[in-house]
Order: C-alpha cells, then sequence, then structure tokens
C-alpha cells in the first residue's frame, strides 16, 4: 500500500515539475528576464509547490519566499493558500 502511494506521489511531482518547465518556456513567459517576477507569476500558477519551482528555477526556496514577501499582490494571493503557511513560519 505505502508503496504505490509513495511511487504516485513520486510520479505527480515529476508531471508538476514538467507542467512548471513549460509554463517558464512558454511565449507568455519567455520574455520575463527578471527572476522575481518569474518566481511570482509561477507561484500564481502553481500554489503550493516552493520547493519544486525552487529546483526548477535554481533558486533556494528562501529566495521564493523573498520574491513573494516583495511582491504585495503575488503575497496577498499567496497568503491565502498553503504557500502563505509557509511565509509566515519562515518570518
Amino acid at each position: 500500500m505505502w508503496g504505490t502511494l509513495h511511487i504516485l506521489i513520486i510520479t505527480q511531482d515529476e508531471q508538476i515539475r514538467k507542467n512548471i518547465r513549460f509554463f517558464l518556456l512558454s511565449a507568455e513567459m519567455r520574455p520575463v528576464t527578471d527572476i522575481y517576477t518569474r518566481i511570482v507569476e509561477t507561484l500564481y500558477e502553481f500554489p503550493g509547490k516552493v520547493r519544486i519551482i525552487s529546483e526548477v528555477l535554481g533558486v533556494s526556496t528562501q529566495q521564493i519566499y523573498s520574491a513573494a514577501r516583495a511582491h504585495c499582490l503575488g503575497l496577498k494571493w499567496i497568503t491565502k493558500g498553503q504557500v502563505g503557511h509557509a511565509l509566515l513560519l519562515s518570518e
């Protein structure tokens, strides 16, 4: 039972990684060169996926939290979800 669950979780994460990569390479995001804007936009698209987003972007989770805090609209939106709890805990 647990082995199957573990495999499902890994598969789901891998799909999320692929989706995030696809989003970052999309026509919408291609012209965005500022790393903080890319982080916040990706958080909007994939709420609650801080660790995976940090791995795909090649930045630390702390940089993700810093970018979200620096972006007022992003912070207001993010605090409604799981990322908000992580932000509160990290401060």
